[in-house]
Parts: C-alpha cells; sequence; structure tokens
C-alpha cells in the first residue's frame, strides 16, 4: 500500500491523471482529508480515532482468540493491513493518498488499503454467513438436543 501511494505521489502528483485502462480505470491522484467522497473533510481526528481503536479493537481479539477459522484470520488481517495504510498517511500527511479511479462508475477514487479493507469486510461477511453462523445454528441445535435428552433421562427416573 504504502509504496503504491509513493509511486503515485511520485509520478501522479505534477501530472494529476493518467488513463490506465481507458473508460474503465485511470490513475488520478487525490489527497483526501475525510471518508469516501469526502465526507468528514474537516474532521480528520474522527477517522484518525476511529482506526486507532479498530486496530487496537482487531489487535486485541486477534491475540485473545488464537483459535480461529482461517478464513476470519485473513479478512482481519486485511482490515488490519488497510486501516494501518491508511492511519500512516493520516498521521504522517493529515490526509490519505487515493490514486485509483474508476470511470465507467460514479465512485470515489481509492487505493490499496482501501481496497484491503472492502475485500477484507467481504470476507467477513462469507465467514458470518457460511461459517460462523451454520455452525452456532448446530451449536444451539446440539445443546436443545442435550437438553431434551437429559430432561427425558430425568423423567424416565422419577417415573420408576
Amino acid at each position: 500500500d504504502q509504496i503504491t501511494k509513493w509511486l503515485a505521489t511520485t509520478y501522479l502528483e505534477t501530472i494529476g491523471f493518467s488513463a490506465f485502462i481507458p473508460g474503465f480505470i485511470s490513475f488520478q491522484y487525490v489527497l483526501n482529508p475525510g471518508a469516501a467522497w469526502g465526507m468528514l473533510k474537516n474532521h480528520p481526528w474522527i477517522f484518525l480515532s476511529l482506526s486507532t481503536l479498530a486496530i487496537v479493537g482487531i489487535i486485541v481479539f486477534m491475540v485473545m482468540h488464537k483459535q480461529r477459522h482461517t478464513l476470519l484470520t485473513l479478512s482481519l488481517s486485511f482490515i488490519l493491513g488497510g486501516g494501518i495504510g491508511n492511519m500512516i498517511d493520516r498521521i504522517f500527511y493529515g490526509k490519505v493518498v487515493d490514486f485509483l479511479h474508476f470511470e465507467w462508475i460514479q465512485f470515489p477514487t481509492f487505493n490499496i488499503a482501501d481496497s484491503a479493507i472492502t475485500i477484507g469486510g467481504i470476507l467477513m461477511l462469507v465467514w458470518v454467513i457460511f461459517i460462523d453462523f451454520p455452525c452456532e445454528r448446530r451449536k444451539e441445535k446440539e445443546k436443545k438436543a442435550q437438553a431434551n435428552q437429559l430432561h427425558e433421562e430425568n423423567y424416565d427416573i422419577s417415573d420408576s
């Protein structure tokens, strides 16, 4: 992430724009003081605070929950890496360097860290829907089955 931002700053800052695949994606140098579409651009401390909380939270979770599914670890790692990448920009420059721009859709200019956060979020959603949620439902069914079995055993004993 930081290497691509350095390249964007070095080669795009002076020209501002370079078509990569015309009509699809271009390189467009943008210093973003806020979030997507420049939201909250006058409050950079909000993003620095939220980034810090998220990064610390993810690290604490990963340290405390060493036994976790590989997909969850991967998703958290993408989110953590992207968060750190954008946080570095905010700390040192007060803004985030964005340089990837889709030309075919109304979408904000973004960077590799943003992509990592998005990929991590998608992977986490996949983990929740297809792994965690079914696993929790199975555990609930097993608990109910054990409770029913225990109830039946107690009922049989009191019947005798």
